[in-house]
């Protein structure tokens, strides 16, 4: 297996990340105790990587299915959702948009601390999949990787929230019946995020 890098390994370096447009939609209807939300996204290309890659937007729908456990000193969310992309990567001949699919299964420990103030655990494992571009022999494999976080999320006010937090994603490659651990310490990373909402 080869793994190749821009940069060594053991440099830091800040990024900017893509930023991202939700639009939500809670149903009335649950499923199995389920609560269900559609979520709508679409990326502005502020972040290095989409400028060099060309990336004007990722456009994607998601199904979340969310049910909370054990409410009282802390609270276990599980999370599993189905995300769709329209254009999540494109073929290096034509630029012509490849479809991507995404299966995530999350277990997210909320621990309040003081008002407006929690502590977050996040651990997930997702099964994604490209669809086969119109210039390729075969079908790309599905690919797993398990991701894990810790965060700090505060409340400023009833539209903005901020979150502090380290996460560390590891890529699993299959091979038949068995994973082949790809670690790679370029995905670990500390972050701080606000959230907007209207």
């Amino acid at each position: 297996m080869q793994k190749h890098y821009d940069v060594a390994v053991t440099e830091k370096e800040v990024r900017l990340d893509d930023t991202a447009l939700f639009w939500y939609h809670d149903f009335a209807a649950q499923i199995l105790l389920f609560k269900t939300t559609l979520r709508l996204s679409a990326t502005l290309p502020v972040s290095t990587v989409s400028k060099v890659n060309g990336n004007i937007t990722r456009a994607g729908a998601q199904m979340q299915f969310k049910r909370a456990f054990f409410n009282g000193g802390f609270t276990v969310h599980y999370w599993p959702s189905f995300t769709y992309y329209f254009n999540r990567f494109t073929t290096t001949v034509s630029g012509t948009p490849l479809t991507h699919s995404a299966l995530t299964n999350r277990v997210i420990v909320e621990v309040p601390i003081i008002s407006r103030l929690s502590f977050n655990l996040d651990l997930g494992y997702t099964f994604a999949s490209t669809h086969k571009s119109p210039f390729a022999s075969e079908t790309p494999p599905i690919k797993g990787k398990y991701a894990f976080g810790a965060e700090l999320g505060y409340e400023v006010s009833d539209h903005l929230n901020a979150r502090l937090g380290v996460s560390q994603a590891d890529s699993f490659t299959k091979e038949g019946r068995y994973e082949i651990l790809a670690f790679d310490p370029y995905m670990s990373q500390a972050y701080l995020a606000l959230d907007v909402s209207f």
